[in-house]
């Protein structure tokens, strides 16, 4: 009884969402046998990886930063969680949650204490690996 009342508990809250344009992340939907097993009926991504990754030089084939230094990394986006600076890396992965959104905006700078240069702009399509400027995106849905 008590998989059946979870399991209708799960099939309403995702009816309810889809009926309002949100429709929840849920990482395994099962649906229940009348003798109590369980059947997958269907993964749904819970997630998304976000992998920034930078080319090794700057568009003048020099290092970023000086004595042959990696990129600090800003990135402005629509997504609130880059807050910080990724200092000394060629490679960012986030982990976030992404609803009803097919394009984010991102802004990538390498940040030097002068001038920050701009590694590249634009939307991406979270459906296909993007590439803007010296910066390639990639999304993963897990």
């Amino acid at each position: 009884m008590k998989k059946l009342i979870v399991s209708f508990i799960m099939i309403f809250t995702s009816f309810v969402y889809a009926e309002f344009g949100k429709v929840p992340y849920i990482s395994q939907v099962n649906k229940y046998n009348i003798d109590g097993t369980t059947k997958n009926v269907g993964n749904i991504p819970k997630y998304t990886k976000i992998i920034i990754e930078i080319n090794a030089v700057n568009q003048n084939s020099k290092s970023w930063d000086n004595l042959n230094g990696k990129p600090d990394i800003k990135v402005i986006s629509d997504i609130k969680s880059f807050k910080k600076v990724y200092d000394n890396q060629y490679r960012i992965v986030k982990k976030v949650s992404l609803i009803d959104t097919d394009e984010i905006y991102f802004e990538i700078y390498d940040e030097d204490i002068f001038y920050d240069e701009l590694i590249g702009k634009g939307y991406c399509n979270i459906k296909k690996i993007c590439t803007l400027g010296l910066a390639k995106i990639k999304f993963i849905k897990y």
